[in-house]
């Protein structure tokens, strides 16, 4: 009982139209007991993922507080950097003054 490929594509396109009905109640409890899967799994995860969130907060409270004493030094470096930074760009500042005070008077000379 062979069919021809004709046959065989009329067979196709006749049982096509009653596939979505067919396969729509497996579809629907699929995902019915994937939904309930995963609200499980969120249910069941729930006490560690506070416990890490827990874990987490703490030991990035020991490490600010074991932080602390080297914030003050660099506190302290980046103040002195600043003041240095800003004399050399008071006297850049100074140079094109300077500069700009010059080439005014040589333009009116």
């Amino acid at each position: 009982m062979s069919l021809s490929a004709e046959e065989l594509k009329q067979k196709i396109i006749e049982n096509a139209g009653s596939l979505p009905q067919t396969i729509m109640p497996y579809a629907d409890d699929f995902r019915s007991k994937m939904n309930q899967n995963i609200e499980d799994f969120h249910q069941n995860m729930s006490p560690y993922v506070n416990i890490v969130n827990k874990n987490i907060i703490e030991n990035l409270e020991a490490l600010k507080q074991k932080l602390v004493p080297y914030t003050h030094s660099l506190d302290s470096d980046f103040s002195s950097i600043e003041n240095e930074l800003q004399s050399k760009l008071n006297s850049v500042i100074d140079v094109i003054q300077h500069f700009n005070t010059d080439a005014l008077q040589a333009i009116k000379a």
